[in-house]
């Protein structure tokens, strides 16, 4: 049986100054529409005598939800660099 609350995503990039363009990425494989908020963690401890999870919901476009469709995935990844100048002093 397929989960059918999975969706799989990513931002891109991963972090951004005020005001630059953030994209976002997703996938399921059974559901077409989705409900998204983009939230501030304030703080995330997991320690059950920490101060927990706060999190503020911060307005924008993806309140509406999101249309999904599926991008089937694979475990691991791997890149080609074809100039391997570029890797020179790492």
């Amino acid at each position: 049986m397929k989960d059918s609350t999975k969706v799989v995503g990513y931002a891109n990039p991963w972090s951004v100054a005020p005001g630059d363009v953030v994209k976002f990425h997703t996938s399921s494989e059974l559901l077409s529409h989705a409900s998204a908020r983009i939230v501030r963690v304030r703080y995330a401890d997991p320690d059950v005598r920490g101060p927990g999870m706060k999190l503020v919901h911060v307005p924008s476009p993806l309140d509406a939800g999101i249309d999904l469709a599926f991008h089937p995935t694979w475990n691991g990844s791997w890149g080609e660099i074809l100039d391997r100048g570029l890797l020179d002093g790492v």
